[in-house]
């Protein structure tokens, strides 16, 4: 199920991903000879010059040479202009440039992974359209349709006006037949309907005329103010919410009212946060206590249905967004945490950093593909729930306050009466290439092309810039687990772990795939045992934990026996040998080769050094020992480095006060270590972080001060790993503070 995707992102999706997912981008661009086409939403592009248009279609040539189909209606307005102009059909075939000497051939591998590898662009957003909103002195409130074709500027004093504009020109659409105050405004998801309200009334206006259509006075003539108010999508309703916690929804062509009773407060730490569905009928409103309230509008008989959201955590949110499948909260905790709707379950994920910012705004795109964030100091979190990457634009202006649009990626604020629409267009960066790559060839049962690019993945060392792994390594995350926090397509795990026994089936010799089904068996196998100790496992779990370590062992097997097994495989042998609690001589021969062949490849060493601490039969001090002999064998700078990793690795299995002391580890080659991991931009946060809790535990303020001074990006500050605790680190930068 596409959850939410319209047709024009999942026929673009298709066209420029699953049809050329190799080629697309790869060659160079020819002067005037291609151009860029976009998606409706924005969200998908791609290089092709044009044949011809055939009625409410298009046909484009990419530069690899395949022909697409698209619906006109699919693409962007700037494309659908384009179209207007006469583009006559290219009299004779393009001829590609020859490939340059040494340049891997557009459309394979080896092209996908030279793509990748490249630097990533700098992401910030960028002016759209900027308008004077004149003769308004200033503007107080922005509402912006759903399709961000039409905004509503409002002044806010005793004279003040409403106007509608076009977004794409700047031109004024209208002037609503009102002046004076006002607490709230909307736009219906076309920008054809207005609402405005004041204190005393609820004011419904036709947006491309400014005629007054409806006055609704509020509630037993009562005056309340307004919190939150919204058009449904279907433009059938409107919703407000009032600062007495009352839910008023009104029909807008049949005039139907509901108003429901106060909403009582379970707890007695409210904040003013609510959100309202696209279709007005579900309602996410704080309640005072870590749980917020789940409302549903039901019709008949027409009354709100209260449940608390199940929010496992004790934290109280901040801002909240819905969507029709979507629900997802920001908390005081400096996370958010969202819940997915799946065969009519919702599933949780969570908690999510937010990297250090407060969240007072939360959106949701249309397509739900997107949850944009607006935190203090006017951050901005731009997260891809497709890839699962995570963006942090520079925006223009940062003192100014900011107001994210519906399409998750746009951003509107004023300068004095000044109407500043800005966007961001999500950069094809590496990571999210590789995902939509790797994962489109799974789903399609690409098996040939996945294995040869998993080749090439095993003959080039060098990792990519957005991961510490290998390419191999990384190849096998993207196939191991849901890249997606909506899930990769139908490839659920049960799924995918069919999909990669028949991948297997039709190329026993291929490595990935072995790989690939083994580590499903070690899941398989720990999830069914559980992460207990022993006696807490059943019976059953246990069968089913070691007929699945058997199977990822007899899988893995002739992996372990070729001549040059990847790295990752030795991870899941050593693994397999802990769960199957190898002794010494059995794990010997491996362990040697492993280390000659990958001698700073940390995660594997890690699994051997966790083998050796005494709750897995090792003897006391041994896994200290263990950590030194391999920092000493690789020697130097590596050397150190590695060892800082393991430390890292292990610290967690031993109690925090006088860590060092009782491990038997070395606190200065630790930071020596970590000092030199930070020379690497994409570790830099990790050995911040971990530097600042060692010379924090040994309460070297000299060593700490020096790492915490490695945090000059904030957006990038503070992960969780390796706090144990708010208070942990909260009690680290007091003691760097003040001493205390």
């Amino acid at each position: 199920m596409a959850y939410g995707r319209r047709a024009s992102v999942v026929f673009l999706a298709r066209a420029a991903i699953a049809l050329a997912i190799l080629a697309r981008g790869i060659v160079p661009l020819g002067a005037g000879e291609l151009r860029t086409w976009t998606s409706a939403d924005g969200r998908f592009t791609t290089q092709a010059e044009l044949v011809e248009i055939k009625g409410d279609q298009v046909v484009l040539k990419q530069a690899s040479g395949n022909a697409i189909t698209v619906p006109i209606s699919a693409l962007s307005q700037t494309d659908r202009d384009f179209l207007t102009k006469p583009v006559p059909a290219k009299e004779a075939p393009k001829v590609e440039p020859p490939v340059a000497k040494g340049e891997p051939k557009a459309g394979t591998p080896a092209a996908l992974i030279a793509r990748v590898a490249a630097e990533d662009p700098p992401f910030a957003y960028e002016p759209v359209k900027e308008f004077s909103t004149a003769p308004q002195r200033r503007i107080d409130r922005i509402a912006v349709s759903r399709d961000e074709t039409r905004v509503l500027t409002c002044c806010n004093d005793t004279a003040g006006t409403c106007f509608v504009w076009n977004l794409a020109t700047g031109e004024k659409v209208s002037q609503l037949d009102r002046t004076g105050l006002l607490d709230r405004a909307a736009l219906s998801k076309d920008g054809k309907i207005a609402v405005v309200t004041d204190r005393t009334k609820i004011e419904v206006f036709n947006a491309l005329s400014g005629k007054l259509v409806r006055s609704d006075p509020m509630p037993d003539g009562a005056e309340l103010k307004i919190e939150d108010l919204r058009i449904s999508d279907d433009s059938q309703w409107y919703c407000a919410i009032t600062h007495t916690r009352r839910v008023l929804r009104r029909g807008l062509t049949d005039g139907r009212t509901f108003a429901s009773p106060p909403i009582a407060m379970r707890g007695d730490r409210g904040g003013p946060f609510t959100a309202i569905g696209p279709l007005a009928r579900t309602i996410l409103m704080d309640s005072g206590d870590p749980k917020p309230d789940l409302l549903f509008f039901r019709e008949s008989p027409a009354r709100m249905q209260s449940d608390p959201l199940p929010v496992a955590e004790k934290v109280f949110p901040t801002a909240a967004a819905c969507s029709p499948n979507i629900w997802s909260i920001a908390t005081d905790d400096l996370n958010y945490y969202f819940y997915i709707n799946r065969g009519g379950k919702y599933q949780h994920f969570g908690p999510m950093d937010t990297r250090g910012s407060l969240i007072r705004q939360m959106v949701i795109s249309s397509n739900e593909g997107i949850i944009s964030l607006l935190g203090d100091a006017n951050r901005v979190q731009i997260v891809d729930l497709f890839t699962n990457q995570n963006y942090f634009p520079l925006l223009p202006y940062p003192h100014l306050e900011k107001q994210i649009g519906p399409s998750g990626v746009s951003l509107f604020f004023a300068q004095g009466n000044k109407l500043c629409y800005w966007q961001a267009v999500l950069p094809k960066q590496g990571r999210a290439i590789w995902v939509h790559a790797v994962t489109t060839l799974f789903a399609d049962k690409q098996y040939a092309l996945l294995d040869e690019l998993a080749d090439e993945c095993l003959a080039d060392p060098e990792r990519f810039p957005f991961t510490e792994s290998p390419k191999f390594d990384s190849l096998i995350d993207n196939l191991d687990s849901p890249i997606s926090m909506k899930g990769l397509g139908p490839l659920e795990f049960g799924q995918r772990q069919k999909q990669a026994n028949e991948w297997l089936a039709k190329n026993p010799k291929s490595v990935a795939a072995r790989v690939l089904v083994a580590r499903f068996h070690v899941a398989e196998g720990w999830d069914a045992r559980g992460s207990g100790f022993a006696d807490t496992v059943t019976r059953e779990g246990a069968e089913k934990f070691q007929a699945s370590i058997t199977a990822a062992r007899e899988t893995l097997a002739p992996v372990m026996e070729s001549d040059n097994p990847p790295a990752r495989a030795y991870s899941l042998w050593f693994t397999i040998a802990k769960a199957e609690s190898w002794d010494g001589a059995r794990l010997a021969p491996y362990l040697a080769r492993f280390f000659k062949r990958y001698p700073t490849y940390h995660k594997g060493h890690a699994l051997i050094a966790e083998r050796l601490l005494p709750r897995w039969g090792g003897d006391e001090g041994e896994t200290g020992r263990y950590i030194q002999s391999v920092g000493d064998q690789v020697g130097g700078e590596q050397g150190d480095i590695v060892y800082a990793r393991l430390v890292a690795d292990v610290h967690r299995y031993y109690s925090r006060t006088g860590f060092f002391e009782e491990s038997g580890l070395d606190y200065d080659r630790t930071l020596r270590g970590l000092a030199a991991l930070a020379r690497d931009e994409f570790s830099r946060n990790f050995a911040a972080n971990y530097g600042l809790y060692f010379a924090g535990l040994k309460r070297d303020r000299e060593q700490a001060l020096r790492f915490a001074d490695l945090f000059e990006d904030t957006r990038f500050g503070w992960l969780r790993r390796p706090w144990r605790s708010d208070y942990a680190y909260e009690n680290t930068l007091r003691w760097l503070d003040d001493g205390s």
